[in-house]
């Protein structure tokens, strides 16, 4: 089954269009980065995605149901979402912001394997407020586990971290890709650790999908150099992952 599938899907805030005729295909099971300039259109298509913002006509499908018509709390035991950041002013604990994850199954289930799954248990009694950047990221993605997904939006998760974090995020996605088969989408700026880490990427430019393939496939220097106004070469990289470095 397909986890998402878009058909020539338009959307925009008003008067203002910014998806023209989108359509992609999300096998289930399937990792995939959605990259592209500020203002190419990737956060909206998550949103139309996940049902919070209506897509003018096309049709959107998860799991192969219409995305229009699923009700809030089936929609969000296909489907979760982690922001670039998430703040409270609440004095939460680790604990209590994971289990708000457990809303749309109106239940109290243990937490505990979302926890471990993140390597957040340690840090379940500590103050959400409290933690550091990466830590609090793998805790929102403890949050969204807890929903118990089908798949896995992510609106730059990194954007924020150093690097070290942003692989430690990364590594944490293919490990539950591979041992859970959780279909991951996730939108990004970092063109090399998206080449390094999904099999396939999706390149937006002002609304509309310009390729989508493997990394070799969708980075081609000239193609970049039109979406992202500046010369880049693309080169193999030491771990055999495609490479994209500024031409100066």
């Amino acid at each position: 089954m397909n986890a998402v599938v878009c058909q020539n899907v338009n959307a925009g805030y008003r008067d203002l269009g910014v998806l023209h005729d989108v359509s992609l295909t999300i096998a289930e099971g399937q990792m995939m980065a959605l990259l592209g300039p500020n203002g190419a259109g990737k956060s909206t298509l998550l949103r139309v995605l996940t049902g919070l913002h209506p897509h003018q006509t096309g049709d959107v499908r998860l799991f192969d149901r219409d995305v229009r018509h699923l009700p809030a709390n089936e929609r969000a035991q296909l489907v979760a979402v982690v922001p670039q950041e998430v703040t409270t002013p609440m004095a939460f604990t680790v604990e209590e912001m994971v289990k708000l994850g457990r809303w749309a199954r109106r239940d109290t289930a243990d937490i505990e394997p979302a926890l471990t799954a993140t390597d957040t248990l340690a840090l379940r009694d500590r103050l959400y407020t409290e933690l550091s950047g990466g830590e609090k990221q793998r805790v929102i993605i403890a949050m969204a586990l807890a929903q118990e997904p089908k798949l896995l939006l992510l609106d730059e998760p990194t954007a924020h971290l150093d690097i070290n974090h942003r692989l430690e995020i990364l590594v944490l996605l293919e490990k539950l890709n591979r041992e859970r088969g959780l279909t991951v989408l996730m939108t990004s700026h970092d063109l090399n650790l998206a080449a390094e880490f999904f099999p396939q990427l999706v390149l937006m430019n002002h609304g509309r999908i310009v390729a989508a393939g493997k990394p070799e496939e969708v980075f081609q220097e000239a193609r970049l150099a039109e979406v992202f106004h500046c010369q880049l070469l693309v080169r193999p990289g030491p771990t055999g992952a495609i490479t994209v470095t500024p031409k100066r």
